[in-house]
């Protein structure tokens, strides 16, 4: 499974972009407790600023359905780590007041959306006999450094103070933007086409796009379809099973099989 990620492009931003959020975020929500406790913040007062942090993640898991309508996965997970970033520095000026709630609450309204975008995507993009191992992989991936988030933040407050631990993560955060703007884009946000070379129906016309598609391949006829040379190999990759799926031969024209 970690190889697979290894070998996709997705799979590798994935592999960067999941552990950095997961330390960010993980690492933030503890420096509360810390920061908090060390500046004589009451046990109920703590629990509270906890709660109200959590509330977000259960609103955004609740309109993840309607984000994600709104936003691709590469868009969700920019404007996510960038409002991560932003707002962790915010929690970095505002901490000890309990009002550090607000601030790291907001970008848990996206994650729901964009974590399930992300693994739909890449579930979408593996073959079904490696999804156990693939998801398996992902899971690993994601926590690889969730273990040296408190840690890190125990250090940090020890040591200086509980604004400079909010700091680090945030730019931890701010890490995950570069990786945002390499993330492949979907099929549907780029429209692709491909050329029917053979029309043994004739609703199918050159340039036929997706839905065309499906239903030549709801017809159980077969149609040679040519993917353009131009495509991205990931994009050639899923043009081809979807189109394998649905009962039709895909010709990748200058790709082989092994590179798709």
């Amino acid at each position: 499974g970690l190889l697979f990620l290894w070998r996709d492009s997705l799979g590798r931003a994935f592999g960067v972009q999941a552990p950095l959020s997961n330390f960010a975020a993980g690492g933030a929500i503890f420096t509360v407790i810390l920061g908090l406790r060390r500046h004589g913040s009451s046990a109920v007062v703590i629990g509270g600023v906890e709660a109200v942090v959590m509330v977000g993640g259960v609103v955004g898991a609740i309109a993840a359905p309607q984000i994600g309508r709104h936003l691709s996965v590469r868009r969700s997970l920019l404007v996510l780590a960038v409002t991560g970033a932003l707002l962790t520095l915010v929690a970095a000026v505002v901490i000890p007041s309990p009002a550090v709630a607000v601030p790291l609450a907001v970008p848990l309204v996206l994650a729901p959306a964009t974590n399930a975008a992300l693994f739909s995507m890449m579930l979408r993009r593996t073959p079904p006999e490696m999804h156990g191992r693939v998801n398996n992989g992902v899971i690993q991936v994601a926590v690889a450094l969730a273990a040296l988030a408190p840690l890190v933040s125990g250090l940090l407050v020890e040591q200086a103070s509980a604004r400079w631990a909010m700091a680090l993560f945030a730019g931890s955060m701010a890490l995950v933007v570069p990786i945002a703007l390499l993330v492949p884009g979907e099929i549907d946000d780029a429209r692709l086409r491909v050329e029917l070379l053979e029309q043994p129906i004739g609703a199918l016309e050159v340039g036929a796009e997706a839905p065309c598609r499906s239903r030549a391949a709801s017809s159980g006829e077969g149609v040679r379809a040519r993917i353009p040379e131009a495509l991205p190999v990931d994009a050639q990759h899923e043009v081809r099973r979807d189109l394998r799926i649905g009962g039709v031969q895909a010709e990748l024209l200058g790709v082989t099989d092994h590179e798709a």
